[in-house]
């Protein structure tokens, strides 16, 4: 696996396979045949989660239960989650806040040049 990798990441375009010969690779073609086994249906690492099946009300449930639970009593991932979610949450304030006051200058100057004419 650490052959395929680092000759699929060759800097030099010369040395690296063809996706013909990528496919001849005996590694390549046993994943190959099982991912056509399963009729293209991929089965995860049960370690990994993905987060498709996560419906938006149930992650604004989990951050409020996260935001009255006492601070000390959080993981370093909750604290985290908190963390981006704050930062997101202020960033999307004052991007609000900008998008207002452009629009209010934007009034302005249509005013002004009204006015003008």
């Amino acid at each position: 696996m650490k052959n395929l990798v680092s000759t699929l990441l060759n800097k030099n375009d010369k040395e690296r396979p063809s996706a013909l010969e990528i496919l001849k690779i005996p590694f390549v073609q046993q994943h190959m045949r099982l991912f056509v086994e399963s009729q293209g249906k991929i089965t995860l690492n049960p370690t990994l989660s993905t987060k498709k099946d996560i419906r938006p009300e149930q992650v604004m449930q989990d951050n409020l239960l996260l935001k009255t639970k006492d601070h000390n009593s959080l993981t370093a991932v909750e604290r985290m989650r908190l963390k981006k979610e704050q930062k997101a949450r202020e960033e999307f304030e004052m991007m609000k806040k900008a998008a207002s006051n452009a629009w209010e200058n934007q009034a302005q100057a249509k005013q002004h040049m009204q006015n003008q004419f």
